[in-house]
This record gives structure tokens, sequence and C-alpha cells, in this order.
């Protein structure tokens, strides 16, 4: 009798490696969900799945244009080139980037060679075939929605700046609460007056940031004092009361090129300030401004 041996093939065990990533874009004002929902929903989603290994959250608050300038993304990227990612978890195309051409050359070298791609939203798996003119159609119309979303954010920030109009965000200056979006000074106010009085009266940077570190003060982010953030303080027009509009240029998002419209103009005593004007005259005097 001929002997016959049933060989059984051995399914490969090891887990399919999921990674997420969570962007929050800096041209919505209205953003229906936050960064931290965002990465706490990824991580529950990924790890509740028996066949998936969890390959992290990647994530960031910035706009989505330019990919060069997303750090997460990049360091995504680089690690699903590297074969530690087989899948990555995206909500939208436009949550990927805005930029149609650097979005798909981007699915293009990971799909069947390093990783794949679910965009949750549009439905688009990269393992599955014929998924090209997909992405391309998603890719353009987040790129067309970016660039209306930015000039209408842009038209209301001229509007507000022709009528001396400025509206302040929340959490980002010491001395001042601004949960309303108006500058009203805090119980904080006094350290502010102390970094100008002291510059003033000959610290330097260091020192300053040194000696508010010391006394276990923090900054707006809870973080230590620095010599560069002393200076940007040092340099803030809003602890004067003045707001100077068009302090940064603005650039279209796609091209890069200077938006001709951007006004530029100083109002001052636009809200209470800290400092008072001759301290805040003496201090930019020193700093050569």
């Amino acid at each position: 009798m001929t002997e016959i041996t049933k060989i059984t093939a051995q399914r490969n065990q090891r887990k399919t490696r999921v990674a997420a990533y969570a962007r929050v874009s800096t041209l919505r004002e209205d953003q229906d969900e936050s960064f931290e929902a965002q990465k706490a929903y990824y991580e529950k989603k990924i790890k509740s799945n028996p066949e998936w290994e969890f390959a992290g959250v990647y994530g960031e608050r910035k706009s989505g244009t330019h990919m060069d300038r997303r750090d997460a993304f990049k360091q995504m990227f680089e690690d699903a080139m590297a074969g530690k990612i087989d899948l990555i978890l995206c909500k939208s195309v436009s949550r990927w980037g805005r930029n149609t051409v650097e979005g798909l050359q981007a699915i293009r070298l990971l799909t069947g060679k390093r990783g794949n791609v679910l965009f949750e939203q549009e439905g688009i798996d990269t393992r599955m075939p014929g998924v090209t003119l997909q992405m391309n159609i998603a890719a353009s119309i987040a790129q067309s929605e970016s660039e209306s979303i930015s000039e209408n954010l842009k038209w209301i920030y001229r509007k507000r700046a022709e009528q001396g109009i400025f509206k302040a965000k929340k959490g980002l200056y010491l001395g001042y609460n601004t949960d309303d979006g108006h500058f009203t000074p805090n119980e904080d106010a006094p350290i502010v007056r102390g970094i100008f009085e002291r510059y003033r009266d000959g610290w330097e940077f260091y020192r300053i940031a040194r000696w508010l570190n010391e006394q276990g003060i923090r900054t707006v982010r809870g973080g230590v004092f620095t010599g560069v953030g002393v200076k940007r303080i040092l340099r803030n027009e809003k602890y004067v009361g003045d707001v100077r509009f068009g302090k940064y240029p603005s650039r279209n998002i796609i091209t890069g090129e200077p938006d001709p419209h951007q006004i530029k103009k100083t109002v001052r005593d636009h809200h209470k300030g800290i400092i008072d004007r001759e301290t805040w005259d003496a201090v930019q005097e020193r700093m050569g401004v």
C-alpha cells in the first residue's frame, strides 16, 4: 500500500502592522473633533482588531498642503518604507494631504511595495486594484477645497484688519486671558512686567529664562522658558496694547506666492496693555528694533 502524507500549508502567523495618520488642519477654525480624539479613536480601533498589530498613531496640528513641513507624516512615511508598517489608516484624502501631486506621489511609492493606505471616508483602499482614478479625483477635490477655505479665511482676516479688529487665539499669551477672543490681563500679568523690567534694567534673555524657571513659572503650554522664548515675549506688541496686522507674510498655500492683497498696519491701544509705553520703547530700543 502506498503511504500518502498530507502536507498542510503553514499560514503566516504575523499580524498586519497597522498605523494611523491623524491631523488637525490649521485651515479650519470650526474643527469637528480634537487632535486627541482622533488619536484615541485610532488606537482603540487598531488594538481591538485581533488580526492587527498596533504600529502607532502619527499625528500633528499642521496644514496639509506641503508634506515636507509635516514631521510626523515624514516619520510615518520613512517607517513604512523601512518595512515597519503594513497598513496606514487615514480618515480622508484631505487629512493625508491637499497637494494633489505630493499626495499621489507618496501613495505610489508606498502601495504594493512597502505599505498600503485605507481612506475611511472615501472608502479607498490601495490594496484593491484600480484605485488610481479614485485617488486622482479625491485628491483634486481635496486640493480645491483647501484653496477655497484658505482664500475665505484670508478674506475674513483682511476685513478684520481693515476695521482694526483682532481676534485673539486662546491660550497663546502669558498674562492675558483670551478665552473670548479679547485680551484681558490676568493673574500672570505681573510675571510679564517682571520680564520686561528685568530686560530693560540690563538682564539678558537667558538670565531671565533661568529666573523664571527657578521660580517654577511655566510657559502657557506648560514648558520651561528659554532665551528664545523670552525674546519672543519682549518683541510681542500685544503686551503694550498694540496689534500689528500682516506681521507674518501670507502666501498661496499651493504655489507659495506672496498674497498681493495682504494688509500691513499697526493699531495702537487696541486693548489694555500690560506694559506701559515707556518700558516698551526702552526694551525695543535695547533690542535694536
